[in-house]
């Protein structure tokens, strides 16, 4: 019997996958028994192959995992810019601007205000990533200052970085 695994428009052959866990199909079988049971994937019966579709609540708990990993790559040299994030979340999506807020902490950057971040580095991706899984794309905006003047001295000692003048 032929297994196919769907995410994202692509199917995976999983018969070379099984066929490397010598011996160990049983463990397979039940590992998609449990996605299937948990509602994460569909199973299609197509003829004679079966086709495991992994659906919008399993492609959240993916997107769970790769937000729980997420951070920001510190550069050897930082480019003397500052990234600051702004954001407007209604009341209504309170545990949405909660999740951004914990998560830009753990990120590293630090709050100026209640709804305003900043980072030295570039993260971009990573912001915009957050905004995407966490619906809130219009509520929160996105910049690169160059100049701080009266801030640079403290948010460069904050994060330890060397700078000029």
């Amino acid at each position: 019997m032929l297994f196919e695994l769907a995410f994202s428009g692509r199917s995976i052959r999983l018969e070379r996958i099984i066929n490397n866990f010598q011996g160990n199909k049983h463990r397979i079988q039940i590992c998609l028994n449990y996605l299937i049971n948990k509602g994460y994937v569909d199973l299609k019966n197509t003829g004679d192959s079966r086709i495991f579709l992994i659906n919008q609540k399993g492609r959240q708990r993916i997107l769970k995992y790769n937000i729980k990993d997420l951070k920001i790559k510190k550069t050897k040299e930082w480019d003397n810019k500052w990234r600051l994030i702004i954001f407007d979340i209604p009341e209504k999506e309170k545990s949405k601007r909660n999740m951004l807020t914990r998560k830009l902490k753990n990120m590293g950057f630090i709050c100026l205000q209640k709804s305003v971040f900043v980072h030295p580095y570039r993260c971009f991706k990573e912001v915009n990533f957050l905004r995407n899984v966490y619906g809130i794309t219009k509520y929160v905006k996105i910049f690169t200052l160059e100049n701080t003047d009266d801030a640079k001295s403290f948010l460069c000692k904050y994060y330890k970085i060397n700078h000029e003048n």
